[in-house]
């Protein structure tokens, strides 16, 4: 897979309907153990993904940072309600994603075909 590029779209709700006003799990039981400043995103959800955009990365996989987005959806909604097609009826997520498919598509565009693709695709065919 070295050389070859890859993208990450991601959507969330940020814990939808689900907090309470300190941002804790509502059913949590023991709320004194834990502490919402100390999570690791601060509302920058997209970093939820960095352990694999940084593994793809490491692996000789490029993964440009302007193909690698975060879209919020649902937030406030009961999980129920948030579900992947409710999504559509979101203008933001939508266009954030339209925009993240150009960018996509330009990125290969400009970057052509990589060295060795077309002898993998003749290898990986049945020769039944």
């Amino acid at each position: 897979m070295e050389g070859r590029s890859a993208g990450f779209f991601c959507y969330g709700n940020e814990g939808g309907n689900e907090l309470d006003d300190d941002r804790r799990p509502r059913i949590l039981k023991q709320k004194d153990w834990f502490n919402p400043s100390d999570e690791p995103y601060q509302g920058d959800e997209r970093k939820a993904y960095q352990s694999l955009v940084w593994q793809c990365r490491y692996s000789g996989i490029e993964v440009p940072d302007d193909l690698w987005r975060h879209a919020s959806v649902g937030l406030g909604r009961p999980y129920a309600d948030d579900q992947a097609d409710d999504m559509a009826q979101e203008t933001r997520a939508m266009a954030c994603f339209d925009t993240w498919v150009e960018a996509f598509v330009g990125h290969v565009t400009r970057k052509g075909v990589v060295p060795g693709t077309t002898e993998a695709e003749r290898g990986a065919q049945s020769t039944t």
